[in-house]
């Protein structure tokens, strides 16, 4: 925990991975749809299991998302 501001901020973070990460746009066309409803029906059915499976899975790729980013650099 720190209170020093970070280096990149959020929002500049995340519009480097629009732009430079093809898995974030392989997320956003294919995965995160099907995930979506397979974690709705997890949650209706009260399946902790497969919500806990989906849930860390997300995390895993959204973090692969992070390292297949190409930091911007304004000249």
């Amino acid at each position: 925990v720190s209170s020093k501001q970070k280096e990149t901020s959020s929002t500049t973070g995340m519009r480097d991975s629009v732009e430079t990460s093809p898995l974030l746009q392989h997320r956003a066309q294919t995965v995160v749809p099907g995930r979506i409803l397979q974690m709705e029906e997890a949650i209706r059915n009260r399946d902790f299991a497969s919500f806990a499976r989906l849930t860390c899975a997300d995390s895993n790729q959204f973090h692969a998302v992070c390292l297949d980013t190409s930091p911007l650099y304004s000249t």
